[in-house]
């Protein structure tokens, strides 16, 4: 009982300690948001879906021909992968990001659209000397990334800092202990379980984001794939190690081979076999079945049981005539037998005949009945109104 209670305080601070860790490894970790937008900007898939968005917008505001759209779609990409467009872009989400989380960061949050309307200009320059003359300046304005500071996050960031190491140190001290002095294959089995529940839903949510994106929002799941894979690049493998190392943990606690007694003693049986030792089977004999002689096993030898006895008989065996040690004053009654015999049995003396051996049988007298007294005239009525003789 208490190795279980030490196991389960060990998957507590564990669980606790993991999740302290994906969060210093995702939102609370002050530069991912730089990390997510240098992955969405390298990535191609993403940035033609930001130029296809980009592009409408610049030919509305700029007023050029529609017919020149795919012309502006491809500057704007190769503006979105220029130095000095990207690495603006890149810092202003970062300086947003780390102000959320309470860390002070001096970078503007405000993105520079001249740099890439600059950009721009230079790209269709180069294809359409005419078209770049028409961008006007200011046709993009400047987008400032709202800078807040939500309550809590900054408590919560600095409590995984300090307590995530010390409850992870926790927990492996309290595996350990409840592995040497407990139930060894309860341990590893609670671990092993707990290893693939954590790490399962890490491996599978980024893949359920991106196939939500896919389903839901095609026109931007490019830029969802990248930011979803940037944001979880740090805790995915850690998670696959928990599944996999989770999933032999199981496998191990199943096989008896690997474990002696001591954790065997620690299984507590089914509920079949708990009913079974308080209420064991009594043991009833074969009944006798008729036609089948009774089978008496061979005595004597080693190892041999014990003869049973034979099966009673329904024949009458009289007592032993013993003679009393003084004579009785009363006289002794007449022995009474039954007269029926039983079957293949010889008859048994009748009722009144003295038996062998009994100390009264010279006493016993047959009894006669009294003769009828003899009448001169049998009235027909006395069967009606008693006998009356004349």
């Amino acid at each position: 009982m208490a190795s279980r209670a030490v196991a389960s305080l060990a998957v507590l601070c564990a669980s606790l300690s993991w999740a302290g860790w994906v969060f210093l490894h995702t939102i609370g970790d002050p530069t991912r948001a730089e990390d997510v937008a240098t992955a969405v900007l390298d990535d191609p898939r993403s940035r033609e879906q930001i130029a296809t968005s980009f592009a409408l917008q610049f030919v509305r505001a700029s007023g050029i021909e529609r017919s020149n759209i795919d012309l502006v779609e491809q500057t704007i990409d190769t503006a979105l992968g220029d130095p000095r467009v990207s690495t603006d872009v890149i810092a202003a989400f970062g300086a947003a990001h780390a102000n959320a989380l309470g860390v002070d960061d001096e970078r503007d949050t405000t993105i520079d659209t001249n740099a890439m309307l600059t950009s721009i200009r230079e790209q269709l320059a180069a294809v359409d000397p005419e078209l770049a003359t028409q961008l006007p300046d200011g046709v993009l304005p400047a987008v400032t990334l709202p800078t807040f500071h939500p309550p809590g996050v900054e408590s919560a960031r600095r409590v995984a800092e300090s307590a995530t190491a010390a409850l992870a140190i926790a927990a492996a001290a309290l595996a350990v202990v409840a592995f040497a002095f407990g139930d060894r294959r309860g341990v590893l089995r609670r671990i092993g379980l707990w290893g693939v529940v954590s790490g399962v839903a890490w491996v599978l949510l980024p893949i359920a984001v991106v196939a939500g994106a896919r389903a839901w929002a095609s026109d931007v799941d490019g830029i969802v794939e990248a930011a979803v894979r940037a944001s979880v690049d740090d805790v995915v493998p850690v998670a696959v190690a928990l599944v996999v190392g989770g999933v032999i943990a199981l496998v191990l606690s199943f096989v008896p081979a690997l474990w002696g007694e001591r954790d065997a003693g620690y299984r507590r049986p089914s509920a079949v076999q708990q009913r079974v030792q308080v209420h064991p089977a009594a043991h009833h004999p074969a009944p006798h079945q008729p036609g089948v002689p009774h089978q008496t096993p061979p005595s004597g030898g080693a190892g041999a049981p014990a003869a049973r006895p034979a099966w009673p008989t329904d024949s009458y065996q009289p007592a032993p005539a013993t003679r009393p040690s003084r004579p009785s004053p009363f006289p002794a009654a007449p022995a009474r037998v039954d007269p029926t015999p039983p079957a293949g049995h010889p008859s048994s003396p009748s009722h009144g005949q003295p038996v062998a051996g009994h100390p009264a049988a010279h006493q016993v007298t047959p009894r006669t009945p009294p003769a009828p007294t003899p009448v001169d005239e049998i009235d027909p009525w006395s069967s009606y109104f008693g006998p009356d003789a004349r």
